[in-house]
């Protein structure tokens, strides 16, 4: 998805200073969550994030927000499941014993 809406993803990130701290051009965590997959790690993907990238990337994009849902959604690294709210998620594994690190 990087190679396809890169730009878009990374010209709506923030960051305070852009030439100090530039966005990233790829998904440089994308082989590490992978491999960490194969051993346990557990994804979600908020939808509420997901809903905004989307709406986004359709507009700037010029295509359906469906389509552009049912792309990234099938294409999610490893085993990342969407979820209503991450951070709805991230409580209730916690209260289960899971443990949150967040790397980007």
């Amino acid at each position: 998805m990087w190679a396809k809406y890169g730009k878009i993803f990374t010209d709506n990130m923030s960051a305070e200073d852009k030439t100090a701290h530039p966005n990233p051009t790829t998904n440089r965590y994308a082989g590490l969550l992978e491999r960490m997959t194969k051993q346990g790690l557990r994804l979600a993907v908020c939808n509420v994030t997901l809903r905004a990238y989307l709406q986004i990337i359709a507009k700037e994009a010029g295509v359906e927000e469906d389509a552009v849902r049912k792309e990234l959604v099938s294409n999610v690294i490893g085993n990342a499941v969407v979820v209503p709210a991450g951070v709805i998620a991230v409580t209730r594994a916690q209260e289960r014993g899971y443990a949150l690190v967040s790397i980007g």
